[in-house]
């Protein structure tokens, strides 16, 4: 199994929105992807508007690929609500 883990800073106020829009709409687009296994966001309770995600795969290979594949879309999706965002 591989972990990908990203750093988000969302725009002041969206965390809920960005929350939101993960679990409505970006789930249901990875769950297609091979190798999916699952996401999950953790908010910062001092912090609010600082969120790690992590999404788990079987392979770092299907990882990389939804990343060169999937990521500019998903991106388009949410940067709206994110300041900034950085993979680990």
């Amino acid at each position: 199994m591989f972990a990908r883990v990203v750093a988000v800073s969302t725009k002041p106020g969206k965390a809920g929105e960005f929350t939101e829009t993960i679990h409505d709409r970006i789930v249901p687009m990875l769950e297609d992807q091979p190798g999916f296994v699952n996401e999950i966001l953790l908010v910062s309770d001092t912090e609010p508007d600082q969120i790690l995600a992590l999404s788990f795969w079987e392979s770092q290979e299907d990882a990389e690929r939804y990343t060169h594949e999937q990521c500019p879309r998903i991106d388009d999706l949410i940067s709206h609500l994110v300041e900034s965002a950085r993979p680990f």
